[in-house]
């Protein structure tokens, strides 16, 4: 069933004169993505996420691990903690980490050791993102939460919400706008948090997976590929441009025009997006294990496989 719906999936966008990843995976270095280090944790790094030349490593099943990368060609784990976090996220000083049972606040002290300074018991979240003083969590039972995270030893209290957003599993927010996705699709909701955050417009899509905003244009990775949805007015979202693949796309991270995609087994995509409107596969890295998330300060991307975490260096400077 799975096959006849990827299919006619296909089809239906060769019809429509979308572009198709047909590049194949190379070993190794490649015409723009260069390897220049490599570094194995056990287990299976999942999320990652980073604040100045630090790396934040989420690794199943109960790693949570810091990773000095001031030379990105020679990392190293400064610390790592017990945690059953699934998503995470963080700024110059705290560490935000998800797991089953809620929401913890964590900070390294001057000898690299990792500490949890607060914690709020949430059911079901997903995913947080920190955006100044507030940390916004999507949660599967209930919607968008708003936490006010400004004291780090003092528990998260939430400042808003907006229920109804049932099975939401993963959020961006970028401007004045939060970016959820569902298993059907995004929905857009204001980010103002006293006020109350509120519903602006949806956009449907099958097997959403990540989402990345920047200007005008949001980037969702899906089973399918990758789409492009504009995004300049919030209340009618609509599908700009389309790439297909025959590989899940599932991370995502921009930076500048450049766009990298984990494609899990397929490695690691290279996009030109100079041009939102006909996104370029420019490459195709082949990482070690499958690629399940990323993260990019436009030089360096920072790609959690199976195994390992890998920095590949950008090239088309």
């Amino acid at each position: 069933m799975r096959n006849l719906m990827i299919l006619m999936i296909f089809t239906t966008l060769l019809l429509a004169g979308c572009n198709f990843d047909t590049t194949s995976s190379g070993g190794g270095n490649s015409a723009f993505l260069v390897g220049v280090s490599s570094l194995s944790l056990n287990g299976a790094p999942t999320r990652i996420t980073r604040t100045g030349a630090t790396l934040f490593v989420l690794s199943e099943p109960y790693d949570l691990v810091a990773i000095d990368v001031q030379d990105p060609y020679f990392p190293w784990a400064e610390s790592s903690t017990f945690s059953e976090g699934i998503a995470l996220d963080t700024n110059y000083n705290i560490t935000c980490v998800i797991d089953a049972n809620g929401l913890g606040l964590w900070q390294i002290d001057n000898d690299w050791d990792m500490e949890e300074t607060a914690f709020v018991s949430i059911s079901s979240a997903t995913d947080v993102d920190i955006v100044g003083n507030y940390a916004y969590v999507s949660n599967a039972n209930l919607g968008l939460q708003v936490f006010d995270i400004t004291d780090p030893w003092f528990p998260p209290f939430e400042v808003g919400d907006n229920w109804g957003q049932l099975d939401c599993f993963r959020l961006e927010v970028a401007g004045s706008c939060v970016y959820m996705l569902h298993p059907y699709g995004m929905k857009i909701l204001s980010s103002t948090p006293v006020t109350g955050p509120i519903e602006m417009g949806a956009f449907t899509i099958t097997a959403p997976l990540d989402v990345a905003v920047r200007g005008q244009y949001a980037y969702i990775a899906h089973e399918y590929g990758l789409t492009v949805v504009d995004i300049s007015d919030p209340y009618h979202p609509n599908s700009a441009a389309s790439y297909a693949s025959f590989d899940s796309y599932n991370a995502i991270a921009i930076a500048g025009n450049y766009a990298f995609v984990c494609a899990g087994s397929d490695g690691i995509k290279l996009f030109d997006i100079s041009d939102p409107l006909s996104p370029v596969l420019l490459d195709t890295y082949s990482t070690p294990g499958a690629a399940w998330d990323v993260v990019t300060d436009g030089v360096y991307a920072y790609v959690c496989c199976d195994g390992s975490v890998e920095t590949l260096r950008l090239d088309v400077w």
